[in-house]
């Protein structure tokens, strides 16, 4: 079914994506940025059963709103940010080259579903397996200076790694430790799925219309869902602890519309959505940015959504938040203006 821009709008504005009385002018900025993102998890975490998958669109014209959130926001929670804009392309975080090439369109349009499915899913356990390496460096050094090293990672660990990641960062490139992290990341996955084997055997699926996950030979039999489950023990979050029940892994992709392919296409993004639902039950939030202010590209109307549950109204998806520069309300001049005035 086809709907217009305008429709589907509306349909989206009367759709509040977290709780009306929750208000982002309160309080300072940092505090501010702190909300969309617990506020849609909190809101959706009862229906994760019935939600596919835990993922939040930020649809943005204006650029450094999102970005700066998702910044602020990394201070304090764990956030592992990806850029995907063409490399080419001016910018500024600048693009993560090996992460964009490893997506980049034109190779994903020659790709059969099949064959798509199975080079996101090595992308996704390749990264949580980089990541836990990460962690456990750094962590073992903390247990050698008779430190709690998981204390320090509930505490210390988010914005160690957001210092890492945007260490030497200029308007031309990312720095050297985020370029290499990404290299591992690519190359990993790349090994994941050109060894011999490529994946064997399936695990058995929760649901009979669910994909079932994929095992990689190469990865020692694991799926994304083992090797998620092997990084969210490094917190070892204790049942009474404050951080239990919330989000304690953010993915960050910016400039996500390039995960997108032809309408009649499944994409990058179907892919990963569908790979992120087989996770829904560990603490991890997925946040997609895009400045093309496409909303319907990431949330369509349930009628028009790829998933048949999606459709059928078994499944719903965690609406979009969306924030507008100012220009966006502004009345245009009816004419130009002239010195004299």
């Amino acid at each position: 079914m086809s709907r217009s821009w305008k429709e589907t709008v509306g349909q989206l504005v009367r759709r509040p994506t977290f709780p009306s009385h929750v208000s982002l002018l309160e309080g300072d900025s940092w505090a501010g940025s702190q909300t969309p993102m617990p506020c849609s998890w909190k809101v959706f975490r009862p229906q994760f059963n019935s939600t596919h998958p835990t993922v939040c669109p930020v649809a943005d014209v204006s650029r450094i709103p999102p970005l700066s959130c998702v910044d602020e926001f990394s201070r304090a929670s764990f956030v592992i940010p990806m850029n995907l804009r063409n490399p080419t392309a001016r910018g500024f975080p600048p693009s993560d080259d090996e992460v964009y090439h490893f997506f980049e369109p034109k190779l994903l349009r020659g790709m059969s579903p099949d064959v798509l499915r199975v080079h996101v899913t090595a992308f996704i356990l390749a990264l949580f397996e980089e990541c836990k390496k990460a962690i456990a460096t750094v962590m073992e050094d903390e247990r050698l200076r008779d430190n709690d090293p998981r204390e320090w990672l509930r505490n210390k660990g988010a914005a160690w790694f957001r210092d890492k990641m945007t260490e030497g960062q200029t308007i031309a490139s990312q720095g050297e430790y985020r370029v290499n992290f990404y290299k591992s990341v690519v190359a990993r996955a790349q090994q994941i799925v050109l060894a011999k084997g490529g994946y064997s055997g399936l695990m058995v699926k929760e649901k009979e219309s669910s994909p079932e996950p994929i095992k990689f030979a190469s990865a020692g039999e694991l799926s994304v869902v083992d090797t998620a489950n092997t990084l969210i023990q490094l917190w070892d979050v204790k049942d009474k602890s404050p951080r239990k029940g919330e989000p304690l892994l953010y993915m960050a992709f910016d400039e996500a519309h390039t995960l997108m392919g032809p309408d009649d296409v499944a994409s990058a993004f179907t892919h990963l959505r569908k790979i992120l639902r087989s996770v829904r039950q560990f603490p991890l939030f997925a946040i997609f940015l895009s400045t093309t202010a496409q909303i319907p590209q990431f949330v369509p109307p349930k009628e028009d959504d790829s998933s048949a549950r999606v459709q059928s109204g078994e499944l719903s998806v965690i609406p979009p938040f969306c924030t507008l520069g100012w220009d966006q309300c502004a009345a245009p001049f009816p004419d130009p203006m002239t010195l004299s005035q």
